[in-house]
């Protein structure tokens, strides 16, 4: 992996019909889009068994078209996937906020607090209170989602919702409104309802009325027509009636087909009214001064002029590119094709790479987990090389040290050789040569303890765990005890022969070792099973046990644990 974080960053929003993708550069001057597309995923509403294939065939099939290189992806999932709520919490000290709000998430949300992944942005205040945006939403779907990025061949940082994410984009394409702004965010299942009001946030999701697929079945129902026919008869022919002379009746399937959707527009136009009147009772937002389009639905023609007129308020087409820089390579045609749905993009974009007004981070808690290895993986490699570089070190010295012995061997050889073929001639000195004989195997004899403790210490390090590592390695003495083959020939004293007992004073028995492991669920069996490992060592006995520290603080990532481990032969 690198250490060293992408300038780029691919920003990618998975609708319910299709996905966006567009690739972003952070420069000096700003954010620049490099590249984007809109890529239909082809699954009819009711055939969800594909979407992961689909999606992960639609990102791979765009960065090939697009010559897209890999780079770190946010995402951005649609709204009706996420649990929001504006929660309202009276004035508590910071410390205590991340406790209050999880009270409330556990209250609030609609599932277990253990099956979903939760994040929370405060808003400031209101009235003497705490606005909170509390947003959820179950794990196995933020899974499925990254799980289909990783499939591509890419890896998610960041995991946002469509409102937050257009929230982001509004805020930085128009830092310059006044008032309240309604964002109208008509998907192919949903409609996001986003309020924007200096720094205060509402939302509301609206499932299924006045969207793309409502307005397919009606057109199925209608003409009696597959999903696929009916989705190309509303794209060609689709637009909003307004009857009277406003309408062309000489062509019956165009009259129908706009009947059929501003049936649909009218039902959704309820809903938005009572959203505006909700979010004015209860969140005290005013009414609003302008409504911005967005979404693949809005696009139908004349949608604009129908929410003007039943609104009574200006509206325009949402363009989330209007202070983003575009690459010399885009044309304008691409960017007036698709930029109606490609808000959520641009906003979860901005997220990565700019501090947002709204900073929601959804990620699964096993890629939150993963993330924080890696950060630690450049500390870890280096205590790695830092391992074998002593390794070396004792290696080196080691060698010396035989060289050396082997040097000086040859010598007192030498000198043996030349005490014996003057041997006859030296009598009186016989004994003392003998005992000169003795010394080359005492000498031969520290070579192997040193290479005795090598293969005790390979035999140790060989049998640990990963996320493992050792800090101290003391030898523990058992006074009094014998110490095998360390016996010596006694030196004549007062002309009698003294052999000397093996009783040695410091005999090692045991060896105390201290170490230290990264803290996850697995650490007391990744210890418990060192242990084991070390039992079967030739070295070692089966009474080799573990202390282990006392529990560390929440906020720790490693544990400590002290093992004393017995030796089968005294050294």
């Amino acid at each position: 992996m690198s250490f060293f974080k992408s300038n780029r960053v691919l920003a990618i929003d998975i609708g319910a019909s299709e996905l966006k993708l567009a690739e972003f550069r952070r420069g000096r001057s700003g954010v620049e889009l490099l590249n984007l597309a809109v890529c239909p995923l082809g699954i009819e509403p009711d055939n969800e068994i594909d979407m992961p294939l689909a999606i992960v065939d639609a990102i791979r099939g765009v960065m090939k078209e697009k010559k897209i290189q890999p780079a770190p992806v946010a995402l951005s999932v649609t709204g009706p996937s996420a649990f929001i709520r504006l929660v309202k919490l009276p004035p508590i000290k910071p410390k205590s906020v991340f406790q209050t709000v999880q009270n409330e998430a556990q209250q609030n949300v609609p599932f277990p607090i253990d099956e979903v992944v939760w994040d929370y942005q405060l808003m400031g205040t209101s009235h003497a209170e705490l606005d909170v945006m509390l947003v959820a939403i179950k794990t196995e779907i933020v899974e499925t989602m990254t799980d289909c990025v990783e499939a591509a061949g890419l890896q998610a940082e960041l995991v946002d919702v469509a409102p937050m994410a257009l929230y982001n984009a509004v805020r930085y394409n128009y830092p310059e409104l006044e008032g309240c702004t309604l964002v109208i965010d008509i998907g192919a299942r949903s409609t996001n309802l986003v309020f924007i009001e200096e720094a205060r946030l509402s939302t509301r999701i609206l499932p299924i009325v006045g969207t793309g697929n409502t307005i397919t079945q009606q057109l199925m129902k209608e003409f009696n027509l597959p999903f696929k026919d009916a989705e190309e008869l509303k794209r060609v022919h689709a637009r909003v009636a307004f009857g009277g002379a406003y309408e062309d009746y000489s062509d019956k399937v165009i009259s129908r087909v706009s009947k059929t959707v501003r049936s649909a527009l009218t039902r959704l136009h309820v809903e938005v009214e009572r959203s505006i009147n909700f979010d004015r009772t209860q969140h005290g937002g005013s009414q609003p001064v302008r409504i911005l389009l967005a979404g693949g639905t809005s696009v139908i023609a004349r949608t604009d002029e129908f929410f003007k007129e039943k609104l009574k308020v200006d509206v325009e087409y949402l363009n989330p590119f209007r202070n983003i820089m575009v690459h010399e390579a885009i044309s304008a045609d691409e960017i007036g094709a698709c930029a109606h749905v490609m808000g959520g993009v641009v906003g979860v974009g901005l997220r990565h790479m700019l501090p947002c007004p709204v900073e929601i981070n959804l990620l699964p808690p096993k890629m939150v987990a993963e993330k924080a290895f890696a950060k630690k993986e450049p500390y870890l490699v280096a205590a790695a090389v830092g391992l074998v570089c002593i390794a070396l070190c004792w290696w080196f010295y080691f060698s010396s040290m035989a060289e050396r012995l082997a040097e000086r061997k040859e010598k007192v050889q030498a000198a043996v050789t030349k005490l014996e073929a003057i041997e006859v001639q030296l009598k009186p000195i016989e004994a003392k040569n003998a005992r000169l004989l003795t010394w080359p195997e005492e000498l031969v004899g520290i070579v192997n303890q040193r290479t005795l403790w090598l293969s005790v210490l390979d035999s140790i390090h060989g049998r640990m765990s990963a996320g493992m590592w050792l800090v101290s390695l003391a030898p523990v003495k058992q006074f009094g005890a014998i110490a095998a083959g360390t016996g010596r020939t006694g030196r004549r004293s007062h002309g009698g022969d003294q052999a000397a007992t093996a009783k040695g004073t410091g005999a090692i028995t045991h060896l105390r070792v201290k170490g230290m492991i990264f803290l996850d669920e697995t650490a007391d069996n990744s210890v418990a099973e060192f242990r084991d490992r070390l039992r079967e060592s030739p070295f070692f006995t089966d009474k080799t046990e573990i202390e282990l520290a006392p529990m560390p603080n929440p906020d720790d990532f490693v544990r400590e644990f002290t093992m004393l481990i017995e030796l089968k032969e005294p050294i």
